[in-house]
């Protein structure tokens, strides 16, 4: 049964007799929500800095890569990037600019940006 309400009944209609359950897992690829705790990408210098995204996934992701436009972010020491947020402290002018999470599981890939 999903959320949805739907219920998915399997039979064999070889030998026509049904099993006690089964279980169907359906796999995605990643999509990314920003989360409801947002309020502005236009932060004041000097402040501390927070994007999050709720991932949707099944399986989780396995990597995920942050880019400001265009080029790879890697942790630092006023930047922290996990698979689903982004922390800069201290922001400042030069931090401007579109931000993208690219993600990818064993079925697909996933991405989502902010400026």
């Amino acid at each position: 049964r999903q959320q949805s309400g739907t219920t998915l009944v399997c039979r064999n209609i070889v030998l026509d007799t049904s099993s006690e359950k089964a279980i169907l897992n359906v796999a995605n690829p990643p999509s990314y929500t920003p989360s409801p705790l947002i309020q502005s990408t236009t932060p004041t210098e000097g402040d501390t800095f927070m994007y999050n995204y709720i991932i949707s996934a099944d399986p989780q992701p396995d990597s995920y890569i942050w880019r400001r436009n265009g080029q790879i972010i890697s942790n630092s020491s006023r930047i922290t990037v996990t698979a689903n947020s982004i922390t800069i402290n201290n922001v400042n002018r030069s931090d401007s600019g579109v931000y993208t999470i690219f993600s990818s599981n064993v079925v697909g890939n996933g991405s989502a940006y902010f400026t």
